[in-house]
Parts: C-alpha cells; sequence; structure tokens
C-alpha cells in the first residue's frame, strides 16, 4: 500500500530520518481519546536501548480528547536519540475498530517485525530488543 491509499484515513504525516529501508522494527501505536496518558508509552520508548532501526507508526481519531499530530511529533528528537528512523501518525477522521487501526498501522509499516504497544503502557528500556531477538530466534507468539 502506498503513501496515496493511506491518505483516505486522513492523510499520513512521515518524519524520515536516515535511510526507511533499513528498519527493521515497527512499534505500532494504535490510540483514541488518550490524550492524557499516551506520553506514558511515548516516554518509554524514547528510554529505548536498541541496536536496531525502529520505526514508530502512531494511529488516531480525531477528538477532543487527542494527543494530535503536534504532542506526538514533539518527542521525534527523543525518539531518534532512542534508535527511531522513522515516526508515522496516521490520523483517522472517523472512528473505528482497533482490529482495522492494527490493519491500517500494518499496511503503514516497513519492519520486519511488528510490536504492537498500547497507549496506556510503559514498555520496558529493552523491549524492542528483547522482542526482535526473541522472534529473529524462531520465537512465534
Amino acid at each position: 500500500m502506498n503513501k496515496k491509499s493511506i491518505e483516505k484515513w486522513g492523510g499520513t504525516k512521515w518524519v524520515v530520518v536516515e535511510d526507511s529501508k533499513q528498519i527493521q522494527v515497527t512499534v505500532a501505536l494504535p490510540t483514541w481519546e488518550n490524550k492524557n496518558i499516551i506520553w506514558l508509552q511515548l516516554e518509554s520508548l524514547c528510554r529505548q536501548e536498541t541496536k536496531y532501526k525502529w520505526e514508530l507508526v502512531v494511529c488516531e481519531e480525531q477528538s477532543k480528547n487527542m494527543a494530535g499530530e503536534n504532542m506526538i511529533l514533539s518527542f521525534t528528537d527523543r525518539l531518534i536519540n532512542a534508535g527511531c528512523v522513522r515516526v508515522s501518525y496516521i490520523p483517522l477522521k472517523d472512528h473505528v475498530p482497533l482490529s482495522k487501526k492494527w490493519w491500517i498501522i500494518a499496511h503503514a509499516s516497513l519492519g520486519t517485525t511488528y510490536l504492537l504497544t498500547a497507549s496506556d503502557n510503559y514498555s520496558p528500556k529493552n523491549r524492542i530488543e528483547f522482542t526482535h531477538n526473541k522472534i529473529k530466534e524462531g520465537f512465534n507468539w
């Protein structure tokens, strides 16, 4: 799926830091009505310690209690320092079920490993490293 196809959901904003062909892990972060708690997951992603190149793809409906593009992208510099090479923000015009958001994010992602996150969780600093290593070892969760 190309960028043009994804834009039918409201337009995608990409911040590409390096060559996106190097991305090994996609961190998928769907959210809805979570502007007061999503900072927790974003903060934990800013503290990741990994040798792998990864991307963050956020998918969010536009609502009164949304985090919004500016808030999400305000973490970009710190995410880059944690090894993130691409940040994507997919704004949705209408509410869609969580399963549909996973599908949308999957079609916008480039990583070979797909890591699911929630906007109200905190990921340990080795989450990307540990998960990617286990999948490379053959674990099939």
